[in-house]
């Protein structure tokens, strides 16, 4: 108990029935995503609001910065990095309803 009281806000605690809760409620949410030029938007639809909604994506190059410069409603969403290819897009306050994002990648040099 003491080794992983170290970690305190790095660790995450939950009972099993609470993830297969979060586990149902996100299977009712629909991605889709779609490349235009230099931009990527992402479309979440969801009929009900799923607190902690993250959505994975892949960068188009090793560094890229992704960058939201467009959304279509007040949902709060954060951008975090994962690696040098990938980035998740955290949706701390996500709204039941549908959700557009505008994504362009900068070169992050």
């Amino acid at each position: 108990m003491k080794r992983v009281s170290d970690f305190r806000d790095r660790l995450w605690v939950a009972r099993g029935d609470e993830i297969a809760n979060w586990w149902r409620r996100r299977e009712v949410v629909t991605i889709k995503q779609k490349k235009r030029e230099s931009t990527l938007t992402i479309l979440v639809d969801s009929p009900i609001s799923v607190p902690g909604l993250s959505v994975f994506v892949t960068v188009p190059r090793k560094n890229a910065v992704m960058r939201i410069v467009d959304i279509s409603n007040t949902s709060s969403v954060r951008v975090k990095k994962i690696d040098s290819f990938r980035s998740v897009l955290i949706f701390d306050k996500h709204k039941e309803g549908k959700t557009v994002l505008s994504l362009v990648f900068d070169d992050g040099r």
